[in-house]
């Protein structure tokens, strides 16, 4: 039922008004292979993100503990939701589109650890104990993060 110029066309058979002919074909080895070539590269541009962020959170918090530590988290996201989204909503559909959210994660977590870092060291009073700081700055948190 499904009927493409091609399938009547014989070899000497000349289709397309500039007399021009387009073959097209399917080869699973070659599908395989640029599957597996295109995979590859995204996975070299996502790792290359996370090592670029965790860098970036490292030398904005001045601490490669931090970095590391928000890095963990954000990247602790990612299998948590999709158990929540395969086991829990038990929805079984998924797309190419659903590994962006490596890249919606990584930008979320770090704009969060951002902001909580930030208002952590606006609350630089040394009147205040470490437990109140810890307490503003979680509010403060709060307050830009639904901004945001």
């Amino acid at each position: 039922f499904i009927r493409t110029p091609y399938m009547d066309a014989t070899p000497y058979e000349k289709l397309g008004e500039d007399g021009d002919m387009t073959v097209e074909f399917y080869c699973e080895t070659l599908w395989d292979a640029e599957v597996f070539r295109t995979i590859t590269m995204d996975l070299s541009i996502a790792i290359l993100a996370v090592v670029a962020i965790w860098i970036y959170l490292s030398v904005h918090t001045e601490s490669v503990f931090i970095g590391s530590m928000a890095m963990f988290l954000i990247l602790t996201t990612i299998p948590v939701a999709f158990f929540f989204y395969y086991n829990v909503l038990r929805l079984r559909f998924f797309a190419q589109f659903h590994v962006l959210t490596v890249f919606i994660a990584l930008g979320v977590g770090a704009d969060s650890t951002f902001v909580t870092f930030d208002c952590w060291r606006q609350m630089q009073d040394g009147a205040i104990t470490r437990v109140d700081r810890l307490y503003l700055a979680a509010q403060r948190t709060m307050r830009s993060g639904r901004a945001t």
